[in-house]
């Protein structure tokens, strides 16, 4: 018996003990999950896999977190493709495909090759940090430090200086190296960083927003879809019964009351929603 046990255990191992996990760990609405045909709002805490686009929106931010530590932060307007996630560590089978926006990779010396795309730039995040932007006219890759190679347009090259950069202008060869300092660093992070108190979502996390109450049905879902449409994971919650069966529609997992307090702003900006009131758990 014990033998059958532990042939069993190795199996579980070998068909999905190596595989790599992708979590959303902090997130700043509205944002989206596309999976194949389907497309809904992303949600803190969310398992991703292979083949799904993530895709934030006006102030919005993503950070998703590898099980090996490695960690990705994704601006507003990004969406990013996760080509491939699975594999033995030190195997660089984990890549992504940066399609807009900004993104700061950073991968901690223990884990796996990450291959990173951004639209026209192909790199390979040996180690380190590395921060990339992609907008109509240019791409961009500056290695905070570390270890990364560099390919485009059939040009090679290896960037392992700390603080160096990249830049290709649409549809030309890749520009010369170049340094940038701290305080080009902090700008450019400033596009893919969670501030306190800008609307932080986390699983578990113990406030809430009450954005609707109503007796109908028909109207609960209303906005209930109108949210959900819009890039934030609106919850629908049923109250009482028979003749008092009222639905609320509300929004949970924020961090604390300013963050909560952040996202109703926004909402009452994008969407004039009817009602706004922040509780706890």
């Amino acid at each position: 018996m014990k033998n059958r046990l532990a042939l069993l255990a190795l199996a579980m191992l070998a068909q999905g003990g190596w595989a790599t996990q992708l979590q959303v760990d902090v997130l700043v609405m509205p944002a989206w999950l596309e999976r194949g045909a389907v497309k809904k709002p992303l949600l803190p805490g969310a398992t991703l896999h292979a083949g799904d686009v993530i895709r934030t929106g006006a102030g919005a931010r993503a950070y998703l977190k590898m099980s090996d530590g490695a960690q990705i932060r994704l601006g507003e307007q990004t969406r990013l493709h996760i080509a491939a996630l699975d594999g033995k560590p030190r195997v660089s089978n984990v890549s992504l495909d940066m399609l807009q926006g900004a993104l700061r990779l950073g991968s901690p010396q223990v884990a796996r090759d990450i291959g990173l795309r951004v639209v026209d730039v192909d790199a390979v995040l040996r180690q380190g940090d590395i921060w990339a932007r992609s907008s109509a006219s240019a791409d961009m890759l500056g290695l905070v430090e570390g270890q990364a190679a560099i390919s485009h347009q059939g040009q090679q090259l290896e960037l392992s200086e700390t603080m160096t950069y990249v830049q290709a202008e649409r549809k030309q060869p890749l520009a010369p190296v170049r340094g940038f300092n701290l305080d080009q660093l902090q700008k450019w992070s400033g596009e893919t960083e969670i501030l306190e108190g800008q609307g932080a979502a986390i699983s578990g996390g113990p406030v809430w927003l009450l954005l609707g109450e109503f007796s109908a049905q028909a109207e609960a879902l209303a906005l209930y879809d109108q949210l959900r449409q819009n890039g934030y994971p609106a919850r629908l919650q049923p109250l009482g019964h028979g003749d008092r069966l009222r639905y609320r529609v509300r929004i949970t997992d924020f961090a604390d009351t300013d963050d909560a307090r952040a996202t109703l702003q926004r909402l009452r900006q994008q969407l004039n929603t009817p009602l706004g009131d922040i509780r706890t758990r």
